[in-house]
Order: C-alpha cells, then structure tokens, then sequence
C-alpha cells in the first residue's frame, strides 16, 4: 500500500491482510511522522480491525513535533498545487500537509531494531538502545 489519493478506498475495500507505512521520525508514545496519506491508513485499517504498522529507526526518536514543523503543516499549498489558485478564487482554503502526524494508538505495532513492539514501548526501548540524552525535547538528537 502507497500514501497517495485513493488509500482510504483501498484500504477499506480490498482484501488487504496488512499495511505497513514508513516513519520519518518517531515520539516516545509511537506517533509517527510520515507521508500524507499514511493517516488515512492508520484510520481506515483501525476501523477495518486491519493490522497497521510503521516501519521505522528508533534512533528517529524525538521529544515532541516542533510548534515550527506544526505551522509549516498549516500553510497554504507548501508543494504548489496547481488546481489551489482556482480554488482560492472560489472562496475555497486548502491544505497540502508536508507530514502525517499519526498516533501511535492507531498503529497496531512498529517494526524496528528491536523488533515488532507496541507503539507505547518507543520511547523505553529506543532509552535503552540510545540512551537518554538521545531523546531531547523537541529535537531528534
């Protein structure tokens, strides 16, 4: 399964027996910073008692999302949509995000270095891998 338009059908309508998604950074809890579309993964595949699961490092633990990285997420059309100018001239807003911020409580487990744990389990094991000084507020070390 890709991140792209159309998961959420394919998600909820094809035999699907499991979706992994990739993580760009990971927080303590197991909310994963991802591409867009990997919410709607994690949202459909929960609905559907499909079997989720993020792909990650956890070295790519960090502390929290940055108010910085949550602003740039709200600004309009970050990658230039074509079609938002005709949109804007109908009175319209949009958003084109440049992460997911999925939560971890959505994910059904992370398949890491220290292999399949639970979403809740990031930050213990990713201390015990790297090191407390490893995990800083709000950076990714």
């Amino acid at each position: 399964m890709v991140t792209d338009a159309g998961v959420g059908w394919a998600v909820a309508t094809m035999d699907l027996r499991l979706c992994l998604i990739g993580a760009d950074a990971i927080l303590p809890d197991g909310t994963v910073l991802t591409s867009p579309g990997a919410l709607t993964i994690a949202l459909v595949g929960q609905r559907r008692d499909l079997p989720v699961y993020a792909v990650t490092d956890l070295w790519k633990i960090m502390g929290s999302v940055s108010t910085e990285l949550l602003a740039l997420n709200e600004l309009e059309d970050p990658d230039g949509v074509p079609e938002a100018i005709e949109w804007r001239a109908a009175g319209y807003g949009y958003r084109n995000p440049l992460v997911d911020v999925v939560p971890g409580d959505t994910l059904r487990g992370l398949i890491t270095e220290a292999g399949i744990i639970k979403p809740t389990m990031a930050g213990a094991e990713a201390r015990q891998r790297y090191g407390i000084d490893r995990i800083q507020h709000g950076t990714d070390g």
